[in-house]
């Protein structure tokens, strides 16, 4: 319970600061190009193998069911949002982000992870100023 309460107080703190946003598709589509950071691992293994998931594995993950869909939905949303928070200034700061990540994935918790991937992927479609620099 108090984890969901710190997660939905970060949401509610700084909901409406982000001014722009690339979409996981964005970074995905523009890899490696349009990077601010490598293409390192995030430091979670969903795929099923020994080596932690790359930033890219995460953009491909499509979601699906029980704790482990909302891992990888969480994971999916979280990655484009520590991109964008490293490339754009107008971005929420990588703390919060990772904050917001770390928070609800430690939870366990299906619906939290699903509530943060929310919050997450809503600042990512504010609108991408990349995409008129697409390579």
């Amino acid at each position: 319970m108090g984890i969901v309460l710190l997660v939905a107080l970060a949401f509610v703190g700084v909901a409406s600061a982000c001014t722009e946003g690339c979409t996981p598709g964005y970074w995905k589509n523009n890899y490696p190009g349009a990077w601010p950071v490598p293409n390192n691992p995030s430091g979670v293994n969903l795929n099923g193998d020994s080596q932690p998931d790359t930033y890219l594995d995460a953009l491909n993950y499509k979601g699906g069911t029980g704790v482990e869909g909302a891992e990888r939905i969480l994971l999916r949303a979280f990655v484009a949002a520590y991109l964008n928070s490293m490339a754009l200034p107008g971005y929420e700061p990588t703390p919060v982000v990772n904050e917001i990540f770390t928070s609800a994935l430690d939870s366990g918790d299906r619906q939290t992870m699903l509530d943060a991937a929310a919050q997450l992927d809503a600042w990512n479609n504010v609108g991408c100023p990349l995409r008129a620099v697409k390579k």
